[in-house]
């Protein structure tokens, strides 16, 4: 009688124990399902948040690349002031990259939303500058083309210049209204070679 009391109080134990754990396991189960839900709810809620954000910089955008054309300064935009000799000599990509940005914001009114990139030609020990803007279509394209010479010929005052590109991009049709490759001439002067 005693074995099989002791059999029972073992077995009711086991299954005591047994039962504990699994409700343990469905307890730590079910906290982790709210745990992800929770998780879930916050990344929708800052989903949400960026669609609204991105909504808003593409209308922005959008607004930036339909604003009119101006005519190119008659004094120049001032890029003879850069210092140009520094970035033939010196890997300084923050300095640089500082006045990418502001080539580009000079350029914004007269071409459209602009990218500038400078890089060095080591072999040729000059520099060469890319601009690429975008625009929405419009009747500008004479002004455009009047301003993109006009730059030329602010940009062939520069010693350290040994090619320019110029790229404008009809957004709307994806297509370049221009793209101009100009070159250093021995007399110093850009020459356009290469035309689209």
């Amino acid at each position: 009688m005693v074995i099989k009391h002791k059999d029972l109080f073992i077995n009711v134990h086991t299954i005591l124990w047994i039962t504990g754990s699994i409700v343990l396991i469905l307890l730590s189960l079910t906290g982790m399902l709210f745990y992800q839900r929770n998780v879930q709810i916050k990344t929708q809620f800052a989903l949400e948040e960026v669609e609204e954000t991105l909504h808003i910089v593409v209308k922005r955008q959008s607004d930036l690349l339909s604003l009119p054309i101006f005519q190119y300064p008659e004094l120049g935009l001032g890029l003879t002031s850069i210092d140009w000799p520094f970035f033939v000599t010196e890997e300084n990509y923050e300095k640089r990259f500082e006045t990418e940005v502001e080539i580009a914001r000079s350029l914004t009114p007269i071409l459209g939303r602009a990218t500038v990139i400078i890089s060095n030609n080591v072999s040729q020990n000059n520099l060469s500058l890319a601009i690429h803007t975008e625009i929405a279509a419009m009747e500008a394209n004479d002004l455009l083309e009047m301003n993109s010479a006009q730059l030329a010929k602010e940009l062939s005052e520069i010693e350290e210049l040994g090619q320019v590109s110029i790229q404008i991009l009809d957004i709307d049709t994806n297509q370049y209204l221009f793209n101009q490759t100009y070159i250093k001439e021995e007399s110093g002067a850009l020459s356009l070679i290469g035309s689209q």
